[in-house]
């Protein structure tokens, strides 16, 4: 795509700040990688002296390597999370060469105990470590200490920890665990993932020279998704900086969807007032959705009032369609959504949902819906072909990876469960390295005899006495704990960071899938509901479904079902040809695009999710609905049901839209004279 004029002149900035304001489907990663070039090759900036900051591992590779791609010597620059970022700075300051990362085992363990200690009961314990873990990171992210949370303008935070409604008893006693959490990690040498935003900041602001060789180190800071930045983030980009402040900060407060996180969109007006020279700029241009859609997405958003003014054009002059749909109950949407599913499954089509609704819409469009037409075979043949078996699926998605990181966490959960298939065995055995032979493993997978035939290594024994005893005690765990421990304990993280991936984009994909499967755990209570899920979702073997990749893809396309519950295909990957049916939340919708979105079920207390809702609460909801519009580039379809008497079904977004609907038929009306 050539850079438009806003675009060129985004990316041809050389100094002092600037605030890049982008819009959705505006190319902002174009105008990233193009100001990485131009920084390198027409003002001869060393490579590294450039960093580039994203939110998530993922994101950092896909940027690193678009940016290679245009310019070889871009590789040479500094890529990485704010925490990768911060946590690097730290182990360079003598004070905490001595410190190590805190796992979630240790974590768990740590806090597990000073529950107890301070009186929480064992059947509220893990209901409680939730709720103490979002606190924990709620302050830090904040950059408030542990004395804030007993002043007012802390109830913000109380809330955002979903612990508004506990009493004085338990505030303080959340608050004396906090503290205590804290001392015992100084204590043990540890740091946890929030750990080092707080540690990063004290120690640039306490130590001049130390901050003034980072200062020297990157001259050039260029931070992507900056609606997303925290307080205790943006403190330490601050501190990181010096005149003439080259800082290139690209986002769309509109787009601020993680609150619950502590992100806060205000720094996007704060960043003007605190680098002094700020030069702000628009990306306006939406090169993805159709005009009906831009428009209706804009009147949505328009009620905000804590966000920067802008108007959003389309650029595509293809007709879409953009409607809201009433049904009179539950049932009846559901029927219309299936048949409306029917029609447009030639093209690649997304159902957000606010909440983790994703398998009860599956379980519904299942019964009504054959996803496996005459067609389908071909379709999944050639896409099998065309991505190497890249046919993403899944709130936790079936990425583009010949073995399925999604497959293999459930072999490992069901085998913890008592599972002791061979073949699911053969799966994990070896995930990290471990050296187990597979003429070595009997048709009933028994640890005993494996110790027996491995009998003359004793480090072999060893390793296969502690995956039993991992498995042993992964199945006591939450779904939460049981995917972190998977990836941290048992070492499947380093096992991907380290794998033999042909392509870049793999590993990428791998990275996300983790994530996206952490992410999802939270949503249930016990382990065998979350496995259940997964199998639901048939999220076993990637070549069920066509994403195998070279002769097994094209094989396998030909039994891909065209139901798939999750599209990964990001900026350069994506495509509208055969995408299949994908089911997910807003929130896991953020930076992906369809042809057509279904928005169902957006009535009162759903979508906004809650009632009495503070005013920056409902402007955040709001912002979510609109980036679930925004994901839609040709049919938009909004839909609710109840009562068509009881207005108050309908949600407050919806009235708006309507609200604005007749507005815009008003001032259109030809007038008599």
């Amino acid at each position: 795509m050539h850079e438009n004029s806003a675009q060129q002149k985004a990316a041809l900035h050389l100094t002092g700040p600037l605030l890049l304001i982008a819009g959705p489907g505006s190319g902002k990663t174009t105008v990233i990688t193009k100001r990485i070039q131009n920084l390198i090759t027409l003002h001869g900036i060393s490579p590294h002296r450039i960093l580039v900051i994203t939110f998530t591992r993922a994101a950092a590779m896909e940027m690193k390597t678009r940016s290679s791609q245009i310019c070889l010597q871009a590789g040479g620059a500094a890529f990485g999370t704010f925490h990768s970022v911060f946590y690097h700075i730290l182990r360079q300051n003598p004070r905490f060469r001595e410190f190590s990362l805190l796992d979630t085992m240790e974590k768990e363990k740590i806090l597990q105990g000073l529950l107890l200690l301070h009186g929480i009961q064992k059947e509220e314990l893990w209901i409680a470590m939730e709720e103490v873990e979002r606190l924990l990171t709620l302050v830090k992210n904040s950059g408030m200490d542990i004395d804030f949370l007993h002043t007012m303008q802390a109830e913000q935070l109380w809330r955002a920890a979903q612990i508004c409604n506990a009493d004085a008893e338990k505030r303080e006693r959340y608050c004396r665990i906090v503290a205590s959490y804290r001392e015992e990690c100084v204590l043990q040498k540890k740091l946890d993932f929030d750990d080092m935003l707080v540690y990063c900041k004290e120690i640039l602001t306490e130590d001049p020279v130390f901050r003034r060789q980072w200062q020297e180190r990157f001259s050039y800071i260029l931070v992507d998704e900056f609606q997303d930045i925290n307080r205790a983030q943006f403190e330490v980009l601050r501190l990181l900086s010096k005149e003439p402040y080259n800082i290139f900060a690209v986002g769309d407060d509109d787009q601020a969807i993680y609150g619950f996180r502590g992100s806060d969109p205000s720094f996007m007006k704060c960043f003007q007032e605190v680098f002094p020279g700020c030069i702000t700029m628009q990306l306006t241009n939406n090169y993805r959705s159709s005009r009906e859609i831009v428009d209706a997405a804009g009147a949505c958003i328009s009620h905000n009032q804590n966000r920067f003014p802008k108007e959003i054009m389309a650029v595509s002059r293809e007709k879409g369609e953009f409607s809201i749909k009433r049904f009179t109950d539950r049932k009846q949407e559901d029927e219309w959504l299936a048949e409306a599913c029917k029609e447009a499954v030639m093209y690649s089509v997304a159902i957000l949902v606010r909440t983790n609704q994703a398998v009860a819409y599956y379980e519904a469009l299942l019964s009504r819906v054959d996803f496996s037409g005459p067609d389908d075979a071909k379709r999944g043949e050639r896409d099998g072909e065309k991505n190497g078996g890249m046919d993403g699926t899944g709130d936790v998605t079936k990425e583009a990876w010949h073995e399925g990181v999604a497959g293999d966490i459930l072999a490992i959960l069901q085998f913890a469960l008592g599972k002791r298939d061979r073949e699911q065995f053969f799966r994990f055995m070896n995930k990290p390295q471990r050296g187990i032979s597979r003429i070595a493993v009997s048709e009933q997978v028994s640890f005993a005899q494996l110790r027996q035939t491995y009998g003359h290594s004793r480090q072999m024994v060893q390793k296969i006495t502690k995956l039993e005893q991992e498995l042993l005690f992964l199945a006591d765990l939450p779904p939460f704990g049981a995917v972190q421990y998977i990836f941290s304990v048992m070492g499947y993280e380093k096992y991907v960071q380290t794998c033999d991936c042909q392509r870049v984009k793999e590993r990428i994909c791998m990275m996300r899938t983790m994530d996206e499967l952490k992410e999802h755990a939270r949503a249930y209570e016990s382990l065998p509901d979350y496995v259940q899920w997964l199998q639901t979702c048939e999220c076993t073997d990637a070549g069920r479904n066509g994403i195998g990749k070279g002769e097994n893809g094209r094989k396998n396309g030909r039994n891909n079902g065209r139901y798939n519950d999750r599209s990964r295909r990001r900026e350069g990957e994506r495509g509208s040809e055969g995408g299949g049916i994908q089911i997910m939340t807003y929130h896991g919708a953020k930076g992906l695009e369809f042809d057509t979105v279904f928005l169902p079920d957006v009535r009162d207390g759903v979508v906004p999710r809650g009632r009495m809702l503070t005013q920056e609460e409902l402007e955040e909801e709001r912002r979510m609905f609109y980036v679930a519009m925004t994901r839609a580039k040709r049919n938009l379809y909004i839909s609710y049901s109840g009562d068509i008497q009881a207005d108050d079904r309908k949600s407050v977004f919806i009235r708006e839209l309507e609200e604005n609907d007749e507005k815009t038929t008003r001032e259109t009306k030809p007038q008599n004279i």
